[in-house]
């Protein structure tokens, strides 16, 4: 899920698509304690003040694989 005041960028990260501030990346199936890492970009929305801190945000019941 992105911070309040960002979009995701269209076409930035492998397959990943975007509905509103969540953001969804296949990643092929892993085993047990594996991890993968996944890059996309975000942009500031356009209204957002000058030096303002995006923290990300991890929503409750997100998955990681």
């Amino acid at each position: 899920m992105l911070p309040q005041g960002t979009s995701h960028v269209d076409g930035s990260g492998t397959s990943c698509t975007a509905t509103g501030r969540n953001v969804s990346c296949p990643t092929a199936d892993l085993a047990p304690g594996a991890e993968t890492t996944v890059t996309f970009q975000a942009k500031a929305d356009a209204g957002l003040a000058p030096g303002t801190t995006c923290r990300p945000v991890t929503p409750p019941g997100s998955r990681t694989r």
